[in-house]
């Protein structure tokens, strides 16, 4: 049985807070408990109509584990204002756990793994939350939104310039004078979700580059996301990269907009523009900077910030 059926319910008095107001009101682009009695809360919101989708959030383990941030929030703030936006209810996986129907889910992070499996299987929609594709410095401003999967991967539809604007990334011509191979494995707890083992995925990768040539591999390990933006940016391995390959990692992503081609073995929003094939890795696909750029602009309309979340900008564009 899987954890998330067994976790306890909140503590005693965070459960009366819960009982007790039935949803949460924006405050400076975030949603925060109000102080409002019982009596005045239900009555703002007894005409309040739902949608028929549920945001899964995970009990807390314990007294000393529940709370978001400062604010201590009985519920983690992005999915409360995704809820928001598209009028839906706000559940504990164990509250629905209990439950057989086909409602669409929404999911944030890997940790319900078990809802996500479980939705490919029934064939239940499901909307996937995480970090967006680009646009993010050392604060996670966007935040991307998938539908039935961990990343977009419809295809590339035309958009206009005006939200990749936003956030200051563009295509930048492909080179050709890197040297090195670079492998950016995702974690294992990406892998979970595909019952894959990344160890092995690492060897049978490299094992079958090594058939087709003779380059230095370099293997980036993804690290801490602290890291990652301030000691040990991508954009380092880029200098000699020749090419990058990757299962879903948006490093994909990241590649092509420094020029790098790039080769996807698993589902990935960047698949439309990489190669698949690693028997090709001598010849990598060199899209045109204005097919990157046809890219991130549709992208861009699949990732968020929390007030869009809240506003119902991003539920209208998912469904534009």
């Amino acid at each position: 049985m899987s954890e998330y059926y067994t976790r306890r319910a909140p503590p005693p008095h965070f459960q009366e807070k819960l009982d007790n107001i039935t949803l949460a009101i924006l405050d400076r682009g975030r949603k925060v408990l109000t102080d409002k009695t019982l009596e005045e809360t239900m009555e703002e919101f007894k005409n309040f109509q739902y949608n028929d989708i549920y945001c899964l959030d995970t009990p807390p383990m314990d007294e000393m584990d529940f709370g978001y941030g400062k604010k201590d929030l009985p519920h983690d703030p992005i999915l409360v204002n995704f809820a928001k936006g598209c009028n839906a209810k706000l559940a504990y996986t164990i509250e629905y756990s209990l439950k057989t129907d086909m409602t669409p889910i929404v999911i944030r992070g890997l940790g319900k793994k078990v809802f996500i499996v479980d939705s490919w299987r029934k064939n239940r929609p499901f909307y996937y939350i995480d970090t967006g594709y680009f646009g993010n410095g050392r604060k996670k401003i966007f935040h991307r939104v998938a539908k039935n999967h961990l990343q977009t991967l419809t295809e590339i539809v035309p958009r206009d310039n005006d939200r990749l604007k936003l956030t200051g990334v563009g295509p930048t011509k492909f080179r050709r004078k890197g040297s090195k191979i670079l492998i950016c494995p995702p974690s294992q707890k990406v892998m979970n979700v595909f019952s894959l083992d990344v160890n092995t995925w690492v060897e049978e990768t490299v094992s079958t580059i090594k058939q087709y040539t003779d380059r230095e591999i370099v293997i980036r390990l993804k690290p801490k996301r602290d890291d990652r933006v301030s000691t040990n940016p991508i954009e380092k391995d880029f200098e000699d990269a020749f090419c990058l390959v990757t299962f879903n990692s948006i490093a994909a992503t990241e590649a092509l907009i420094y020029g790098i081609p790039a080769f996807t073995l698993g589902p990935n929003a960047a698949h439309w523009l990489c190669e698949t094939n690693l028997g090709k890795i001598e010849q990598p696909k060199y899209p045109s900077t204005e097919e990157v750029r046809a890219l991130l602009c549709h992208l861009s309309y699949c990732q968020f910030t929390e007030d869009e979340m809240a506003d119902g900008t991003a539920w209208r564009l998912l469904h534009d």
